[in-house]
């Protein structure tokens, strides 16, 4: 059964950021990318852990230069897409106490 795909307010601003940054330059290829990112996170239903460990928290996809972050809970058979953060940015930092 595939798991269901939540996405936390912070991915959600995370993707929104990103998109309005690529968009100054190029629109079209901001919404490539932005598609290329949901497409690879929605995939996570079917295979839930893909993703590489990060820690003991979080597992993550990289798509080009951006991370995803996710949990996966088994018992309720859901995927919690935490952030999407470019990997050349300080993740630790970012990710705050969370990491």
């Amino acid at each position: 059964m595939a798991a269901d795909i939540r996405w936390l307010e912070e991915a959600n601003d995370d993707i929104h950021s990103i998109l309005t940054y690529i968009s100054f330059d190029n629109p079209t290829a901001a919404k490539a990318y932005i598609d290329a990112i949901a497409q690879s996170a929605e995939k996570l239903s079917r295979f839930p852990e893909s993703g590489r460990v990060f820690n003991e928290k979080y597992r993550v996809l990289v798509i080009r230069n951006h991370l995803v972050f996710y949990r996966y809970d088994a018992g309720a058979n859901e995927v919690t897409i935490s952030r999407v953060i470019d990997g050349r940015r300080d993740i630790e930092t970012l990710l705050g106490r969370e990491a």
